[in-house]
């Protein structure tokens, strides 16, 4: 039976299975491994079930209709969340079934008959497809459309099912009291906070780019600039941010930043609605001083946490970034393709959809966090004792572990944005498709952020220095792969492992810093907004001057250099005189 409370889950099960079908049919499409799916159909076939009419001899026969691909995406995500549902009540009735890890993937391949003995039918396809012009491929197509939303559906009940144990169950304690349980869903709460972040970025970054560059008439020295100017303004707002932090507390810079982030998406959809640069750039500031703030949260989840677990905690904060790395694209092309059916223009609605997102977790951190984050490090008297001490003289810093931790972080980040940045252009200089570009930055999000639970549990079991000298070796592996990398699969691997390596020197990085700051009251903020100024700003170096270096020099070269930034959280390492322990507090 089904009940009201199912159907939140359905649809957001829904959503993202096809999401997860949308993503994985663009790649395979760009590959030319299926047919690349165009809701306009869908979006026409829709609109007729409105008027009666759910047969038609021909689909040449089907008028089109305005806002067609808006029906379209809507449509088909409703149907996918009716199946999704459908799905929810079977998983009800046979729990153990559908654990097994093939039933969503079947079930997924299972709801290709809706298409093979209706949809195609309906619009002179005949069953399967089989009357459709071979080069459509529908019913090959079909079915690799539907495993791929099967796919979703096993990654989207999975993860449901691990968010609910880990709410019930929090595996993390206070670090002042070892029988206190922080929440889970705070840890969950902030992770969508990066999540959200993540997609912003993403949707600027790739939209702005295009749309200045238009403006522009095609210069394509407008191409860096959106990336130029959201990692300075990150910058700037980093140490402010972390003062005001020390003031008022994280969820103060949260709301700030999530406010921010909404007028700068504003700000840029207007200037792409109006063709004006200048607003554009502005709203550019305005999302980058938001992840400024947002990027500070995840130093929530290491003072929540005792020192033995911080790197899991910080881990778990930052995997919320996969999703949004991976889900900002895919949600730039679907509103990008609707602004235009709706004459909106190109980049209009994927930057007012940053807007729509940052309103969604501004909601989503009002909810999630009904009070500030510290409250749950300490009991009241401890809280009391803690708040007074941070009123009085801060103690020492470790200057040389701070070094150490900030040198770690500035370097792994410099290395891996200086090959990271220029990736593209030297794959579409080695003619690999789009598709093939997509696949390989896909890849190397997910060694940056899916990597974060092993970087985490492995810094907290072998320490931070161990983890960011594997981080340092990762990351020079990537450099010397890529230094002759022209192939598909070397570069995929370079990619990954460059990921990866600044994944276990950012988290322990990260962690470390947590460590050596632990007790330096009122100048926690300040420390962690000047850790993070200098990351902002780094990356904004490294990208501007990496497309100079590629071009006079050549990527192989970049590499090198990229291969000498690596090394040093290495040589950092060895300049210690003994492995930093984690602390007791």
């Amino acid at each position: 039976m089904i009940k009201l409370k199912d159907l939140p889950t359905a649809v957001g099960i829904g959503i993202v299975a096809t999401g997860v079908m949308d993503t994985l049919n663009e790649w395979a499409a760009e590959l030319d491994l299926v047919g690349k799916y165009d809701p306009r159909l869908l979006g026409r076939v829709a609109a007729q079930w409105t008027q009666g009419n759910f047969a038609h001899d021909s689909v040449a026969m089907i008028p089109k209709v305005a806002w067609e691909y808006a029906y379209g995406v809507f449509t088909h995500y409703t149907i996918g969340s009716v199946l999704a549902l459908v799905f929810l009540l079977l998983r009800r009735r046979a729990p153990r079934l559908f654990a097994s890890w093939p039933i969503p993937v079947l079930f997924g391949l299972a709801t290709s008959v809706f298409a093979w003995f209706y949809l195609f039918p309906s619009v002179g396809f005949g069953l399967f497809g089989l009357k459709a012009p071979p080069a459509a491929r529908l019913f090959s197509s079909s079915l690799f459309n539907h495993a791929f939303y099967g796919i979703g559906l096993l990654l989207a009940s999975r993860a449901l099912d691990a968010a609910e144990r880990f709410v019930e169950d929090s595996p993390f304690t206070s670090p002042n009291d070892e029988n206190a349980r922080v929440p889970g869903a705070l840890f969950l709460t902030l992770g969508a906070a990066q999540a959200v972040a993540a997609s912003c970025l993403a949707i600027t970054f790739m939209m702005g780019s295009l749309v200045l560059v238009d403006l522009s008439a095609g210069n394509k020295l407008w191409a860096g600039v959106p990336t130029a100017m959201i990692l300075v303004s990150a910058a700037v707002a980093a140490y402010p941010l972390g003062a005001i932090k020390d003031r008022a507390g994280y969820r103060r810079i949260l709301d700030i930043g999530f406010l921010v982030g909404l007028v700068g998406g504003l700000l840029a959809g207007f200037g792409a609605l109006l063709a004006s640069r200048a607003l554009i750039m502005v709203g550019c500031v305005g999302v980058g001083c938001a992840n400024g703030s947002i990027l500070l949260s995840r130093f929530v989840a290491a003072e929540l946490t005792c020192p033995q677990q911080r790197g899991k905690g910080v881990s778990l904060v930052m995997t919320g970034a996969t999703v949004g790395a991976i889900g900002g694209p895919l949600i730039a092309h679907v509103t990008n393709n609707m602004g235009m059916g709706l004459g909106l223009g190109k980049g209009v609605a994927p930057l007012l959809a940053v807007a729509l997102l940052c309103l969604v977790g501004f909601i989503a951190m009002r909810v999630g966090l009904r009070g500030e984050p510290q409250e749950h490090r300490a009991s009241p008297a401890q809280g009391s004792s803690a708040a007074s001490g941070a009123m009085g003289a801060s103690p020492s810093i470790d200057r040389g572990r701070a070094i150490f931790a900030g040198g770690s972080l500035l370097f792994g980040q410099l290395a891996m944005v200086f090959l990271m940045a220029v990736t593209p252009v030297h794959m579409h200089a080695c003619h690999h498709s789009v598709g093939a570009i997509s696949v390989v930055l896909m890849v190397h999000f997910m060694g940056m952020y899916g990597m974060s639970f092993l970087s985490g549990a492995l810094s907290d079991r072998l320490g931070r220095v161990a983890v960011i000298s594997m981080g340092s070796c990762i990351l020079m592996l990537a450099c010397v792969v890529g230094l002759a990398s022209t192939s598909f699969p070397a570069l995929l691997l370079a990619l990954f492992l460059l990921g990866m390596g600044w994944n276990f020197c950012f988290i322990s990085g990260s962690v470390l810093v947590a460590d050596v700051i632990a007790s330096s009251g009122a100048r926690r903020g300040r420390i962690q907004g000047l850790t993070d100024a200098a990351l902002s700003l780094s990356s904004a170096v490294a990208s501007l001057s990496s497309g100079v270096v590629l071009a006079r020099i050549g990527f192989s070269a970049l590499a090198l250099v990229g291969l000498a930034m690596a090394a040093v959280p290495l040589l950092l390492v060895l300049t210690q005189k003994s492995r930093v322990p984690v602390p007791a507090e």
